[in-house]
């Protein structure tokens, strides 16, 4: 890059000033409309805010299989197929990580890799039937008579998959309603855990915990094999959520708040409110 000198107060210093002030960026007529326009880009592109509504509480609805095998812990008792929770239930995520390491980082590491992944979910059941035992013991096959009616459940023999027994299983806060933007979606759970039946004058229960096992035709190359959260899956498995169960006429928390009703478990009345953002 060259530059010429020119002599200050000269006619060719005149001319290069007053062309430097006449000088227009290439700017659009209305510079305004970019500056909205781009708002608006990130304004649609941000991650949406739910208020109160994010804020975690009460039970879940967990739902393990479908069809004519599906068990609801829904706090339904009209349905034979639905069942009530003593506790309620959790969901733990475990990912396995290998660390990388340097030695002119020292010991920390560098990075880490995912290299497995381990869920857990754990259900408290107050109800005692076949299906229950049957979904609460590992390792156990159904027992039938001579007219195939499942009678009970027996130990499965040695060598056994417990992979094989294994149910979608879908989790969905009762106070979402509607929303199952925050629902959690596993592909294929079983339990695997010690069962204990006490007998007391008290009140029994089941605990069980399940463990995750990768889908059906996974791909370990891809994202997606153990689980998924919202309402949309990634894989196309897994049914929607209204088609599985049926659907719900249960309002969403946001609808309850600020429609003068009382939200479920609430003793408290809820005023109408207006709010101009």
């Amino acid at each position: 890059m060259k530059f010429k000198p020119v002599a200050p107060f000269t006619v060719e210093a005149g001319r290069i000033k007053e062309k430097a002030n006449n000088f227009t960026p290439n700017l659009p007529k209305r510079p305004d409309l970019a500056y909205k326009l781009n708002l608006q880009h990130f304004a649609q592109t941000a991650a949406k805010r739910s208020g109160d509504d994010e804020i975690m509480f009460g039970l879940a609805d967990i739902i393990i299989g479908e069809g004519d095998n599906i068990i609801k812990f829904d706090g339904k008792n009209g349905d034979d197929r639905s069942y009530l929770q003593v506790e309620g239930g959790s969901v733990k995520f475990e990912p396995t990580l290998e660390d990388i390491k340097f030695a002119d980082y020292g010991d920390n590491a560098y990075d880490q890799r995912v290299i497995g992944y381990e869920v857990t979910v754990t259900v408290v059941a107050g109800q005692e039937t076949i299906e229950m035992l049957e979904l609460a013991i590992a390792g156990t096959t159904q027992v039938t008579n001579g007219d195939g009616e499942v009678t009970g459940v027996a130990d499965a023999p040695l060598g056994a998959s417990n992979r094989k027994r294994a149910k979608s299983m879908r989790i969905h806060p009762r106070f979402d309603g509607n929303n199952h933007a925050r629902d959690i979606n596993i592909y294929k759970v079983a339990t695997n855990s010690d069962v204990e039946r006490a007998f007391a004058n008290e009140q029994g229960s089941y605990e069980m915990e399940f463990v995750a096992y990768a889908r059906d035709n996974a791909d370990a190359n891809k994202p997606g094999n153990y689980f998924y959260t919202g309402a949309v899956d990634p894989n196309g498995v897994l049914p929607p959520y209204e088609e599985l169960v049926g659907t719900s006429d249960q309002p969403t928390n946001s609808e309850l708040s600020g429609s003068g009703q009382n939200l479920p478990g609430s003793d408290n009345e809820t005023e109408a409110t207006d709010e101009t953002v």
